[in-house]
């Protein structure tokens, strides 16, 4: 994302970028293919770069992404993103998995298994498990209204956990 903004607005001073400039790039953007959710999710990468950067730099650089976003709704160039309705078939992650090299086609049978996100994944320690109870511990599990303190004992059925490997 940071490279196809550089792409298409690094030529732009951040202190001189209009919303102008951000309705241009989200036409392009349009054009290329890419739907209002991506092009929504690019400004806001922006947004956080450029609020970094003035922080970072001591500087004051516009809040243009916030004052574009209403114009840019308003043309149907960002939104939200779409209610998924389409899961893949059997034969579409047995070819997944085929084509992921190990311990990815591992990662990937878990996340199916137990519905974790990456983040939840990588964020497991052995203290987390209840090879007993074939249960493990999800510190701070997203949910949109409650940011931390979320934590949620997660079954890890029908995965089996191979306990040789820690030592």
């Amino acid at each position: 994302m940071l490279r196809r903004l550089s792409d298409g607005l690094g030529d732009k001073r951040a202190g001189a970028l209009s919303t102008q400039d951000l309705v241009s790039y989200c036409q392009m953007r349009k054009e290329e293919g890419a739907g209002p959710y991506t092009i929504n999710m690019e400004l806001s990468k922006l947004g956080t770069v450029m609020r970094y950067t003035g922080s970072f730099l001591k500087i004051a650089l516009p809040d243009v992404t916030g004052q574009a976003r209403p114009l840019l709704n308003h043309l149907g160039l960002i939104g939200g993103g779409g209610k998924r309705e389409r899961r893949p078939t059997e034969d579409e992650i047995t070819g997944l998995l085929n084509q992921l090299k190990q311990p990815y086609s591992d990662l990937v049978r878990f996340a199916i298994a137990t519905a974790m996100r990456r983040g939840e994944i990588v964020k497991l320690c052995w203290t987390d498990l209840d090879p007993e109870k074939k249960l493990v511990l999800v510190r701070d599990r997203k949910d949109p209204r409650k940011k931390q303190g979320n934590d949620q004992w997660v079954t890890t059925m029908p995965w089996r956990f191979d306990l040789a490997v820690h030592t």
